[in-house]
């Protein structure tokens, strides 16, 4: 993941940004949108989960 923007909500963050990679058989190149929403106990990461759509990304953290 290539990070644009962190959102931090408190006891959760949210990356937004892109993927970007190559197939290692096809060589199909890939750059896609990648969001990330992390919850967190305390110090830890209790739940992440990742999204291909930045807008479904933010409304899953509570945001517009």
């Amino acid at each position: 993941m290539i990070p644009d923007e962190y959102r931090d909500l408190d006891d959760r963050v949210v990356a937004i940004g892109r993927t970007e990679g190559r197939g290692k058989g096809s060589g199909i190149q890939v750059d896609a949108p990648l969001a990330m929403v992390f919850d967190f106990r305390g110090a830890r990461i209790s739940q992440a989960l990742t999204y291909l759509d930045h807008g479904e990304a933010l409304r899953a953290a509570g945001l517009e």
